[in-house]
């Protein structure tokens, strides 16, 4: 914060000479929290006739993932049973599956089929709902109040009289581009927007891992004012 005003203070001080209207940009956030809609677990089938497994003998992955269908229904459970694609040399020996259910299902009863079952259990996440452009809304106003605040206190220290905005601006990415600072920005847009979907897909178990998450919505807005 001390930084910032101290920029302020060269800013409106470079232009005090020159006229008494000048521009004054603020960058104001609103911060959120979100809590997951379902959890989901990641089950792994196999089938190698070569080794003895004595749940699944020599059951096929489509047999395994019946049964499995069955012992959750027969607990009178909700849920989804999703098969994700995965890189696998073979596909027909092994498949993954996602199981979603809600956050509050009993975890002792879907753990005692998953080991009934012979199912190898992966990592657990947690999945939140799609952003709607009402919530999008709502956390723009709530940063543009916040950037209200902080003009209105500048005013009363460096005195001045805060006249109109000037425009809004919620590109606030102040980052340097990923692959510039691989030195990959020379890529066509379609190659990042390839590159981007794989860092998302490789980041997806570990970015919600937790059943709630948090973020900030920022936004610049520009006033024009004027020193008194």
């Amino acid at each position: 914060m001390k930084k910032t005003y101290l920029y302020l203070i060269l800013f409106l001080t470079f232009n005090w000479g020159f006229c008494q209207e000048a521009t004054l940009r603020i960058l104001g956030n609103s911060r959120y929290s979100e809590i997951a809609e379902k959890k989901a677990i990641l089950l792994n089938f196999e089938f190698n006739s070569e080794i003895c497994n004595p749940i699944t003998q020599d059951k096929t992955i489509e047999v395994q993932v019946d049964e499995f269908n069955q012992n959750l229904k027969s607990e009178k459970m909700e849920y989804k049973l999703i098969h994700k694609e995965t890189l696998n040399i073979n596909p027909e020996n092994s498949k993954s599956y996602e199981l979603v259910v809600s956050l509050d299902c009993n975890e002792n009863k879907i753990q005692k089929i998953i080991n009934s079952s012979g199912i190898k259990r992966g990592k657990t996440y947690y999945k939140f709902s799609d952003t709607s452009f009402l919530d999008e809304d709502k956390k723009a106003i709530l940063a543009f109040k916040n950037t209200q605040s902080k003009a209105k206190e500048l005013a009363k220290i460096l005195n001045y009289e805060i006249l109109e905005v000037v425009s809004i601006d919620d590109d606030t990415s102040d980052a340097n581009d990923v692959f510039e600072l691989l030195g990959m920005d020379d890529l066509d847009d379609e190659r990042k927007e390839m590159m981007y979907s794989i860092f998302e897909k490789l980041n997806d178990l570990e970015v919600n891992s937790n059943p709630t998450k948090e973020g900030a919505y920022n936004l610049w807005v520009t006033y024009k004012i004027r020193i008194l």
